[in-house]
């Protein structure tokens, strides 16, 4: 602690640090303190956000984690290596012709079936017009898609 307060140690009745005219030990309360606030926004943030999924708009799809979204449900399960189109397929047939998918922070809406993909690019021609560029479907596509 004498490290901590330059001058605590000297004089006799100094039971405070005169730099930071704080109590010894104040800091390592501060700090728990501060901790306890983090993690209680935290999971208040992410309990609104699951409630939220109930309520949510979306179409139906698998389950996301915050950080890194769906991905757990696109990974090839054991025994199964199927292509990614496949898997996204199997996702379409699991959830319907319209679902969604988060991809890290990133919502993906997903079409299967000929006629749900026609009848979207038919009526909705310019909100289909310029997609994003995202990376991980870039790497996984090998730019075919």
């Amino acid at each position: 602690a004498a490290g901590q307060c330059p001058g605590a140690g000297l004089s006799p009745g100094a039971g405070r640090c005169p730099a930071a005219g704080l109590p010894p030990g104040a800091g390592q309360w501060l700090t728990v303190v501060l901790l306890a606030l983090s993690a209680f926004l935290l999971s208040r943030y992410l309990l609104q956000r699951c409630r939220a999924r109930g309520r949510s708009r979306l179409p139906p799809g698998p389950p996301y984690w915050p950080l890194i979204g769906s991905l757990l449900s696109c990974l090839p399960r054991r025994g199964a290596q199927l292509p990614p189109h496949l898997q996204l397929t199997a996702l379409g047939e699991v959830y319907g012709d319209v679902c969604s998918l988060h991809l890290g922070g990133r919502l993906l809406v997903l079409l299967s079936g000929f006629r749900m993909v026609r009848d979207a690019l038919q009526r909705n021609a310019e909100v289909f017009s310029d997609r994003p560029t995202i990376p991980l479907i870039t790497i996984i596509t090998q730019r075919k898609g």
